[in-house]
């Protein structure tokens, strides 16, 4: 989120949509803390996602480099 504003853009965002839907504005600090926990929860998962792969990726290395699709370019395994 950081390229497109940050939490600042975020939380205009919420605002925003908020105000367009008629739900009664909680206080800033009830907001921001909501953000915060969001943007945490949404790390949380791309990090999950992120460690998935790089132990699948390991374990295809592993496997044999045939299998694995950043060592089969280069001809045999890197040792990753």
């Amino acid at each position: 989120m950081d390229a497109c504003g940050g939490a600042g853009a975020l939380f205009e965002v919420s605002v925003a949509w908020l105000r367009r839907h008629r739900v009664l504005l909680p206080g800033v600090r009830v907001l921001e803390r909501l953000v915060a926990s969001v943007r945490e929860q949404a790390d949380e998962r791309l990090y999950a996602v992120v460690a998935r792969q790089a132990v699948r990726a390991r374990r295809a290395c592993r496997a044999g480099w045939r299998s694995c699709r950043w060592c089969r370019p280069v001809g045999g395994c890197r040792g990753c």
